[in-house]
């Protein structure tokens, strides 16, 4: 979400507003992208990688680094 890599921002793009980042902060490699659909509807979707944490079901069996996708949707009230 729009703001900060890590800890969401409380403001709002103008509406038709895309936003695509990306950010290494060890352990994690980030990548974004955001929509800001109307004046007070934002959509996002992050996807997280934890580098040097394998994912504790599969670890070594080909899966490798542990991983996060995370869909949000933020909702402007006042």
């Amino acid at each position: 979400v729009g703001g900060y890599f890590n800890m969401p921002s409380a403001r709002m793009g103008k509406t038709g507003v895309i936003g695509i980042g990306a950010a290494i902060v060890k352990p994690y490699d980030i990548y974004g992208v955001n929509f800001q659909m109307f004046d007070r509807l934002e959509f996002s979707l992050n996807y997280r990688v934890y580098k040097g944490v394998e994912e504790p079901n599969f670890g070594h069996e080909g899966f490798g680094d542990d991983a996060e996708r995370i869909g949000n949707v933020k909702i402007g009230l006042l």
